[in-house]
């Protein structure tokens, strides 16, 4: 495990909360109980930065472990899908989203929420690392890249389709070590006036 390093403002200073041992990556099926006896654990702690106050994962693993052959598809559920038409709706009237806007959701999965906005007339660019489920959105009609967000990606975007009037993240930056690669990615793609969405987990209703 690589030394400690804050996620958000650098410190090397924590206090551990949880230590959960070795754990086997999330989202794995298996197709036998042998497969579950050779199956690789990594460390898992829970800490707390004792500078910045932010409550994080310690250990990081490469992420093309967790999401490159990632599962789950976020289409699969009508009350997820009534959600996306919602978001939509209640986004173009909070922020005055142009009809023919251009909006970039950062793990962007199936592109369902992204569909509810071409659906709408909006162009729409996802950016997702799951390369099987990225391939089908854009085989859908939703455009997407088979990558993780960062300053390389947006800036490519932004030389193929301009900058984005609206980029949306939902639940990604909980999953992101690199933060500060996402965010000047958001800063470099996002048009001046324009509106970054995230949807992140807190800790404090989470524990209420």
């Amino acid at each position: 495990m690589d030394k400690y390093c804050c996620r958000i403002c650098r410190s090397e200073k924590h206090s551990l909360i949880l230590d959960y041992g070795q754990v086997a990556l999330a989202g794995r099926l298996f197709s036998s109980p042998e497969e579950q006896k050779t199956e690789p654990t990594y460390p898992l702690s829970l800490v707390f930065c004792e500078d910045c106050k932010h409550v994080q994962i310690r250990e990081i693993v490469d992420p093309s472990l967790l999401f490159s052959n990632y599962a789950w598809e976020t289409g699969v559920g009508t009350t997820i899908m009534a959600y996306c038409r919602d978001f939509v709706a209640e986004v173009a009237n909070r922020t005055g989203l142009a009809d023919d806007g251009f909006v970039v959701e950062i793990a962007s999965n199936d592109g369902t929420l992204l569909n509810e906005f071409k659906n709408s007339g909006r162009k729409a660019r996802g950016v997702d690392p799951a390369r099987r489920i990225a391939e089908t959105a854009t085989s859908r009609g939703i455009p997407t890249h088979p990558t993780f967000f960062g300053l390389e990606i947006a800036r490519r975007i932004l030389a193929e389709e301009g900058q984005a009037d609206l980029i949306v993240g939902r639940n990604v930056l909980a999953h992101v070590a690199d933060l500060h690669g996402v965010v000047s990615g958001i800063r470099t793609l996002l048009k001046g006036g324009g509106t970054a969405i995230i949807e992140a987990p807190h800790l404090l209703p989470m524990y209420d």
